[in-house]
């Protein structure tokens, strides 16, 4: 009986070694399932990440070009009113020019009044004292 019992012993071991292959195999079978399930998640993230690169991508471009239309509207608008400040510093210059004129003549009348007065009151005291200008 010992073979028996040696026997016995084997198909124990061999009972437990399948067991445990057993066990093994739905391990693995499971692990298996849980790397496709990453694979499937990896390669989504991925395709989502690459979506969000191309729409970033897509808006920096889009935000580019209204930056660029937006200063062209502005160097416009600025040069209508650079046109507008050249015209009327031109304006200005004119009337100050104007004015000075106007002062000159008025300065040179006001001389001539004076003159004028000072002559008919030297008449009119007997022109003891010169006339004044």
């Amino acid at each position: 009986m010992p073979e028996d019992d040696l026997l016995r012993r084997i198909d124990a071991h061999m009972a437990r070694g399948n067991e445990l292959m057993e066990q093994n195999r739905t391990a693995f079978e499971a692990n298996r399932v849980a790397f496709e399930a990453n694979r499937t998640a990896f390669q989504e993230n991925r395709t989502a990440f690459e979506d969000l690169r191309t729409f970033m991508r897509e808006l920096t471009l889009r935000q580019e070009k209204v930056m660029r239309e937006m200063s062209l509207r502005q160097e416009k608008v600025l040069g209508g009113h650079e046109n507008v400040i050249r015209e009327m510093l031109g304006e200005l210059r004119e009337q100050r020019q104007m004015l000075q004129e106007g002062r000159r003549e008025f300065i040179e009348e006001s001389r001539a009044q004076r003159a004028a007065l000072f002559r008919v009151l030297d008449r009119l005291g007997g022109g003891d004292s010169p006339a004044t200008t």
